[in-house]
């Protein structure tokens, strides 16, 4: 079953390679969506079959940088987009991000 998911990254995620970290591991599952900064963390909208989404979340801390200190992590599943790849967005300082 497809499902996607919606999620609220914040702490130390900007600037520290965190983007192109779960970029890799998205593409890595074959999972579509986008990510990108915002001025309230990092935004990742994320779609694909369950399980491969349930493997992503499984493997995600695993692949935070080094850098990066996630200090907590909102998540809602959302309406289906059918996006057919993941891409990363350009950053935005506007907390609102609802128009992807």
């Amino acid at each position: 079953m497809q499902k996607r998911l919606r999620s609220l990254f914040t702490g130390i995620v900007q600037g520290v390679g965190f983007r192109p970290s779960l970029y890799r591991l998205a593409r890595r599952h074959n999972l579509s969506g986008f990510i990108k900064n915002t001025g309230q963390g990092v935004h990742l909208e994320i779609e694909g079959e369950s399980f491969l989404l349930d493997l992503f979340h499984s493997e995600l801390s695993r692949s935070y940088p080094p850098m990066s200190q996630v200090e907590n992590i909102i998540t809602e599943e959302i309406l289906l987009k059918h996006d057919q790849t993941f891409t990363i967005l350009k950053s935005t300082s506007d907390a609102r991000d609802d128009d992807e």
